[in-house]
């Protein structure tokens, strides 16, 4: 168990499928590990559209379960299986795994849920 990462939010790149480069917003002490790719977006004039859905793995601890992080360029360290990644739960960090497998841009998971009458 570590301190909590700081969560403060910086403006940095997310590189689409397309080529275009866009400016979104990330955890610095997140991005400070470089397992997501992308870099400062400070100088970056376009915003992520809003209808754009980024390309994200999911990473898992035994204790705290699944969370899904986005990365910013495609083929990141963190969309590898077995790579590791601090992220704050509560007031303390802790290391997830990726489990491999990362959803592309655009995909949109359907719930799957339903209620019987």
């Amino acid at each position: 168990m570590a301190t909590v990462l700081d969560r403060n939010r910086i403006a940095w790149t997310y590189t689409a499928d397309d080529g275009r480069t866009l400016r979104v917003a990330a955890e610095k002490a997140i991005t400070d590990q470089a397992k997501q790719g992308g870099a400062d977006g400070s100088a970056v004039a376009t915003p992520k559209p809003a209808n754009l859905k980024m390309r994200r793995v999911t990473v898992h601890n035994p204790t705290y379960g699944s969370r899904v992080v986005p990365f910013y360029v495609a083929g990141a360290a963190i969309s590898l299986a077995g790579e590791t990644i601090n992220l704050n739960v509560g007031n303390a960090s802790f290391t997830f795994v990726s489990r491999g497998n990362p959803l592309p841009e655009g995909h949109i998971i359907q719930n799957v849920t339903g209620q019987s009458t």
